[in-house]
């Protein structure tokens, strides 16, 4: 891979441009539902109080009965590049996704950080957080709020890296997909996503019928917030650090469907997004339900689709 320029911050002219799609007004209900999941991102921020012990390696999910309900930010060194992992009972498969994501961002010619965020584990996850070991440091986070946009938000608002984006904990995306995602950060691209429908992607091991048709209905759903996104879902996705920033205390959805909340509303900022094919695996062990959290994922989307029309739109930027 060649090496990534860390003073390279013009536009790319190439990138893809997707433009904004007003949606309809929001009904009174769903205001007041907005709303209340504003106030209570706010207030959960607003209680946290830190812990000591990350770096040490001390058993911290013992100390807080493994909801991490006293967890907070640790003082991170700024670097080029932070992958968040939100994870939630994620003991059998965490440890061969550090390892590989540690291996791989060494050999990377730029300064990173592994960032895990528990979200409420009972197992043994926190502690092989704090006991990783490698060339590229690895941190801890808590989230009290459960959800994997709560964790993936929290991550990223306690970042001050340049780039920052984040992975799932199976490694359904491999590493190296960063070496065609790094570029176009470097190059300029705000937001840059790995896609298995666009391109030359392809799934190796495939998903069931069920969560096939699953998707297929959600990304109808999502069709009219990003109609010119082909993946929405696939979690592996990579921002300019102060751009998406700009935008979390805006997002409100904390389950599943929080990645189109996130695209829209980076979109809606008049940020370019940028699709790159990847080579994906359905690893067994998702804690995704698709009767229970497709259910709640397509009622979120619906949500966002009906919200989206009260959002600010920056002068000069597409609607």
């Amino acid at each position: 891979m060649p090496d990534v320029p860390r003073d390279q911050t013009g536009p790319r002219a190439d990138v893809l441009d997707v433009p904004g799609t007003p949606g309809r007004p929001a009904p009174a209900a769903v205001a007041r539902e907005l709303a209340a999941f504003e106030a209570l991102a706010r207030a959960n921020a607003a209680i946290d109080t830190p812990v000591d012990g990350f770096d040490a390696g001390v058993d911290v999910a013992s100390r807080h009965g493994g909801l991490q309900d006293g967890l907070s930010a640790t003082d991170r060194p700024a670097v080029d590049l932070e992958v968040v992992i939100p994870a939630y009972d994620e003991e059998e498969r965490l440890p061969a996704t550090l390892a590989a994501a540690v291996e791989h961002l060494a050999g990377l010619p730029l300064t990173s950080a592994v960032v895990v965020v528990d979200n409420g584990s009972v197992d043994r996850t926190s502690d092989l957080a704090t006991a990783a070991r490698g060339e590229v440091p690895v941190y801890l986070l808590g989230c009290r709020q459960r959800g994997k946009g709560s964790a993936v938000r929290r991550g990223f608002a306690t970042s001050c890296a340049r780039w920052v984006g984040f992975m799932d904990a199976d490694l359904a995306t491999p590493m190296d997909t960063l070496d065609r995602v790094l570029p176009l950060l470097a190059d300029g691209a705000p937001v840059v996503i790995a896609s298995r429908n666009a391109g030359e992607a392809d799934r190796v091991v495939k998903q069931s019928s069920f969560r096939r048709l699953g998707g297929s209905v959600f990304r109808l759903a999502a069709r009219s917030l990003l109609p010119d996104v082909a993946d929405s879902q696939c979690g592996f996705k990579f921002f300019d650090g102060r751009a998406v920033r700009a935008v979390l205390d805006d997002c409100t959805i904390d389950g599943f469907s929080f990645d189109v909340e996130l695209l829209a509303r980076m979109r809606r900022a008049g940020h370019p997004i940028v699709e790159v094919p990847v080579l994906w695996t359905d690893v067994p062990g998702s804690t995704f339900s698709p009767l229970r959290d497709g259910l709640r994922s397509f009622s979120d989307t619906v949500r966002i689709h009906r919200a989206a029309n009260r959002w600010p739109t920056p002068a000069g930027s597409a609607a």
